[in-house]
C-alpha cells in the first residue's frame, strides 16, 4: 500500500467518527443487503429445484414433439 493509500484511508476513518449519526442507516442498509442475498439465494436453489424435478420427470411414453427448432425430416426443396 502506498503512503497516498494509507493517509486517505486514515482521513476517511477520522471523517466517519464525525458522522455518527450515520451508523444506524449504515447498519440498516447492510441488514438488508444481507436479507436480500439470501432470498435471493433461496429462490435460485428453489428454481433449480423445480427444475430438475421437471426434467427428472418420467415421460408418459409419447415421442417427443417437434418443435420449430427440431430438424425436418423432408427438405422444402423435395417436396417442390
Amino acid at each position: 500500500m502506498e503512503a497516498n493509500e494509507s493517509t486517505e484511508l486514515q482521513e476517511v476513518a477520522e471523517h466517519a467518527e464525525h458522522e455518527a449519526a450515520h451508523r444506524p442507516v449504515a447498519f440498516t442498509m447492510s441488514v438488508l443487503a444481507v436479507l436480500v442475498a439470501v432470498i435471493t439465494v433461496l429462490g435460485h436453489r428453489t428454481h433449480t429445484e423445480a427444475v430438475l424435478k421437471q426434467t427428472r420427470r418420467p415421460t408418459s411414453g409419447t415421442t417427443t414433439r417437434r418443435t420449430r427448432f427440431a430438424p425436418m425430416t423432408r427438405r422444402w426443396w423435395r417436396t417442390c
